[in-house]
């Protein structure tokens, strides 16, 4: 007999009910055969369903459960444009509204969306035994408004130039924000690299247009988590305006998203079925209903891994 529960509509046909309830124990049933996915057959074509999706940052790993499972490589459906509504301003006041509610929605999801794409890339190709994060800032004395991002956007590439003469095999990321606590409002810059042992009084030199601070973060447990903090703050600050709040080297690697099978066997690879995560969080979804998402570190479950990556 189904639970009241039970999951309806198109993204969930055919699945043959209720998917498996997660807790802290145990995060997946090994014996779940719904975590692989399954097709569908919806207007004649076919849909790959998939009710887990596994996203890997090198060593850090989140594995993401969907109450309503996604359809893979669905089309795009063209929306019919609304007829003229100017004889019925009570309706075209509520479709406004509704519209004006949709856009920040979704400029709310776009804003997580990529402060979680930076702290994944930053995973993906920056360790905190190996890299230094470095906070640049403004002095008075420059010659450029230091309160416009778009004038010292163009200066902090300049650096990025001189930087790369010393360090030809550079990679970094960079989040810009603005120095509001002591009411100056300058722009300065927090950002991880790849670099060497360099001393702080030459990185300062060729910087030139102020102080920098060096922070220890070999403690750190995810350098993209630490970075990303920075991106969460002020989000709507109009400041920003058109200008990129983040500025990174090309050519960054980037984490793997893994579906259906390929999900399977990589959870099954690292024995993360019955392995408990680090933490868990959840959150609802107006698309895909209850959404659980378990966060590993494949460096605590497989030690001689760690030791590997620290020599890298």
């Amino acid at each position: 007999m189904k639970s009241s529960n039970s999951v309806k509509g198109r993204q969930n046909r055919g699945s043959g009910g209720d998917p498996t309830i997660l807790d802290n124990t145990v995060f997946y049933d090994r014996n779940s055969k719904d975590v692989r996915g399954y097709l569908i057959l919806h207007n004649e074509k076919v849909y790959e369903i998939a009710p887990v999706k596994v996203i890997v940052s090198k060593n850090l790993v989140e594995v993401i459960r969907y109450e309503k499972p996604v359809v893979l490589s669905q089309p795009k459906y063209k929306t019919k444009l609304d007829k003229n509504l100017d004889d019925f301003p009570e309706l075209k006041a509520e479709r406004e509204a509704e519209k004006a509610k949709r856009k920040e929605e979704y400029k709310r999801r776009s804003a997580i969306m990529a402060i979680n794409n930076i702290k994944r890339i930053v995973d993906c190709n920056f360790s905190a035994k190996r890299s230094k994060f470095i906070t640049f800032t403004f002095n008075d004395e420059n010659d450029f408004d230091i309160k416009d991002l778009s004038q010292t956007h163009k200066e902090f590439k300049k650096f990025i130039q001189r930087f790369r003469r010393f360090y030809p095999k550079l990679k970094y990321v960079a989040v810009a924000e603005f120095q509001d606590k002591n009411g100056r409002g300058a722009v300065h810059y927090h950002m991880i690299c790849n670099i060497p042992y360099t001393p702080k009084e030459k990185i300062a030199e060729i910087w030139s247009y102020g102080f920098i601070k060096i922070r220890d973060i070999k403690q750190v447990h995810s350098v993209g988590a630490y970075l990303a903090k920075y991106m969460s703050k002020n989000t709507n600050d109009p400041r920003y305006g058109k200008n990129k709040k983040v500025l990174r080297s090309k050519y960054l690697n980037k984490p793997g998203v893994l579906y259906g099978k390929k999900a399977h066997e990589f959870l099954t690879k690292h024995n993360l079925y019955k392995t408990q995560p680090n933490y868990i969080s959840r959150y609802p979804s107006h698309r895909n209903g209850r959404i659980v998402i378990g966060n590993f570190d494949l460096r605590k479950l497989n030690p001689a891994q760690n030791n590997e990556n620290a020599g890298k």
